[in-house]
């Protein structure tokens, strides 16, 4: 992903960090798989179909981030499947 990302010359980040923060007190950290141009986050997964937990994630990294998409990809047994979460609230 990170050479394609490369070779189409888009802007991109690996195994991004983003602190979760209550009460100025760090609590956790999410790390998103990839961040494009600074705005899409992308999280690659592997399997037939996309389960309510990775879906879930990917909701929960953009509530944290404040960004409104996330692409999730999975490779599964036969091809490759992409759902895009987005976050309108």
């Amino acid at each position: 992903m990170a050479e394609l990302l490369r070779i189409k010359n888009i802007n991109f980040r690996q195994q991004v960090p983003h602190e979760l923060i209550i009460n100025d007190k760090i609590i956790g950290r999410y790390y998103y798989d990839f961040l494009v141009e600074n705005c899409i986050i992308i999280e690659l997964k592997k399997g037939d179909y996309f389960p309510r937990g990775n879906i879930t994630q990917a909701k929960k990294y953009l509530a944290a981030s404040g960004l409104q998409l996330a692409i999730l990809i999975n490779f599964t047994s036969k091809d490759v499947k992409f759902l895009r979460i987005l976050n309108i609230e």
